[in-house]
């Protein structure tokens, strides 16, 4: 296992690595491709793949949310909705264990809230663009959540159908 140490300003993150935000701290990871991902307090994130080789055309983003929140915005519109010059997709994807968020180029936010029973709830709230939310291993199609629109996903279900959220 990994040493857990502090990260101030400038430390860089790996594949592979966690990210572990304490109840008075958030982080802010600014990615090689201008990609920002916003870290709540009591968040706990992995950076499970990271690539990033323009020379290749190759953007592959893997996150998964173990706990918490994380705000994620891409820096353009449809960014991951291309082929590197290998031909593979280049994808942006933000997985929980309730739920899979594949991402067009937007912005938006997933929350893991444990529940009494001891899963967990995943909520995804999409701010601009749209995010295309499925369950894991499930051949189900996702659901599309819009600007100003969320889902929400417990394991074993299919995420819940769009619904607006206010505004605030």
């Amino acid at each position: 296992t990994q040493a857990v140490a502090p990260a101030p300003q400038g430390t860089k993150i790996c594949s592979g690595d966690t990210v572990i935000s304490g109840a008075d701290s958030r982080a802010k990871l600014k990615m090689e491709d201008g990609n920002e991902l916003n870290i709540s307090p009591d968040s706990k994130i992995m950076l499970e793949n990271y690539q990033y080789d323009p020379a290749a055309n190759k953007k592959k983003v893997l996150l998964n949310v173990l706990q918490g929140k994380i705000r994620a915005a891409t820096k353009q519109e449809n960014m991951y909705h291309d082929k590197s010059k290998d031909g593979s997709d280049n994808t942006f994807q933000v997985k929980t264990k309730s739920a899979v968020a594949g991402v067009r180029g937007t912005d938006f936010l997933t929350a893991v809230t444990p529940m009494p029973n001891g899963s967990v709830k995943t909520e995804v709230v999409t701010f601009k663009g749209t995010v295309a939310v499925g369950a894991p291993g499930s051949s189900a199609p996702p659901v599309m959540v819009g600007a100003g629109q969320k889902t929400e996903a417990s394991p074993g279900q299919p995420p819940s159908p769009p619904k607006a959220v206010p505004a605030k």
